[in-house]
């Protein structure tokens, strides 16, 4: 199970990383329009990082494998639900 976890923590970094790049992007190519709802989008990205990660790491106390396995579904429909949330508020602003 520290194969997936590991991998899960990898991909929790890649998604979140691209979002945070979309930002920089954007704020690069639109410096006056709304600096603040980018930063928001940004904070929210670290914050949402730092959980999920969090998350994977307080595993351990889960003997049953099915209910790992349950837990991590969670937090991967959790990554995909609030990226997408993130991605919309970031094209909402463009």
């Amino acid at each position: 199970m520290m194969n997936n976890q590991r991998l899960l923590k990898k991909e929790i970094n890649h998604l979140i990383n691209e979002i945070i790049d979309d930002c920089y992007s954007y704020q690069m190519y639109h410096p006056t329009k709304d600096p603040e709802g980018v930063t928001n989008i940004i904070d929210d990205s670290v914050d949402l990082l730092n959980d999920l990660v969090t998350r994977v790491n307080h595993t351990r106390n889960i003997q049953d494998k099915a209910e790992k396995k349950q837990y991590f579904r969670a937090i991967k429909k959790d990554l995909d639900d609030k990226r997408l949330n993130l991605m919309q508020r970031l094209n909402k602003l463009g």
